[in-house]
């Protein structure tokens, strides 16, 4: 085998040569570009030299910036992963590294060199973290009639769509081998904000009893999903497609999968979701969480890399849904899930391209 060159297998690439296709290290590449802009932020708000000996609760840090709550959570997080922010005693305060090379007047300050090129992608960021979106700025998503979004505007909408595709391409073998781990006696599967047909037609594969799987999403979405089907020329009778609003109601399945579609929403909208799954699944039926999980400690410079990498990405996501999407920790989805009625079931599963699936059950 050429260097560089996976084996070809027919149309698709086995699960066993993922190494040689999963893309995790370029996404990571991507994404540290908001490290980048993060200190700038940092810098141009003076924000160690505001807090320097304070410590403060996360409502009282994010009501003196003057940040949304979604914002804050994502923001403070990316500055733990950065060493800029820790917390000591339940409070955020100033790290000892910070305040030698990020403080005004300190011997040892980096603070004139490293806010050089500062410019107007910061002052962007700033307002965006405030909540202050530029007037004629078009939401991602919203609500289904809740007017113009990105994604009925078909061109960016396509774009968006068969990007976001071919990441499911990536990671669909191993999510569904992680699946079926889990609920290998399921017979109908659910993927909600589908998307893309990938994922299904890998749980069809991997899943010895699954009858059939329901791509759930709303018609500007579902739209691309039929797209793929036809220009790839798959096997679609075992597909069924319910397009409509999944935060009104979502179909009947054993195993309902949200891959890459929590991190889109705030947490009472993410709590919405899952209300309609609890209220719609058996009572052994499971929910499978599947996204790029928030990091706010590790235990070596690898696990770091992660850390940053996975912060780096809230931030896009922040940015991408106009301050309405983040990355959430393990503990954050307990926290969400819980409320909900569900109770996690199993250890976290690494699938690809940075992202983990989390498994839950109905509380008894």
């Amino acid at each position: 085998m050429n260097v560089g060159k996976p084996q070809e297998t027919g149309s698709r690439i086995k699960h066993e040569d993922m190494k040689l296709t999963d893309a995790g290290r370029f996404y990571a590449l991507l994404r540290f570009e908001e490290a980048s802009l993060a200190l700038r932020a940092v810098l141009r708000m003076g924000l160690v030299d505001q807090l320097r000996d304070r410590s403060l609760s996360r409502d009282e840090l994010r009501d003196e910036l003057g940040f949304t709550v979604q914002a804050a959570r994502t923001f403070f997080a990316l500055l733990q992963v950065m060493q800029i922010l820790e917390i000591r005693d339940g409070r955020y305060c100033v790290t000892t590294h910070a305040d030698h090379c990020l403080a005004t007047g300190t011997p040892t300050s980096r603070k004139p060199y490293l806010s050089m090129g500062t410019g107007d992608d910061v002052d962007a960021l700033l307002d965006l973290l405030k909540g202050t979106n530029p007037e004629k700025a078009i939401p991602l998503y919203s609500g289904e009639n809740a007017g113009e979004t990105i994604m009925d505007d078909a061109p960016v909408a396509r774009e968006i769509a068969l990007g976001l595709s071919s990441r499911a391409r990536n990671f669909a073998d191993p999510l569904a081998e992680a699946v079926a781990g889990h609920a290998s006696n399921a017979k109908t599967l659910a993927d909600i904000g589908a998307g893309s047909p990938y994922v299904a037609q890998a749980c069809l594969r991997a899943l010895p009893n699954l009858d059939q799987a329901i791509l759930v999403d709303r018609a500007n979405g579902m739209r691309f999903a039929h797209e793929i089907i036809r220009n790839e020329q798959m096997d679609s009778s075992r597909l069924e497609f319910h397009e409509g609003d999944f935060f009104d109601a979502v179909p009947t399945a054993d195993i309902y999968l949200l891959s890459n579609t929590a991190h889109d929403w705030r947490p009472p909208e993410y709590s919405t979701i899952a209300d309609n799954i609890r209220n719609s699944m058996p009572d052994d039926g499971l929910i499978c969480i599947h996204e790029p999980i928030l990091m706010t400690s590790w235990n070596d410079d690898t696990e770091w890399i992660r850390a940053l990498w996975m912060a780096c990405y809230a931030l896009t996501l922040l940015r991408f849904t106009l301050g309405e999407g983040t990355c959430y920790s393990i503990e954050e989805h307990d926290e969400i899930l819980s409320k909900s009625g569900f109770v996690s079931t199993g250890p976290p599963v690494s699938t690809a391209d940075g992202c983990t699936a989390l498994f839950f059950r109905k509380k008894n």
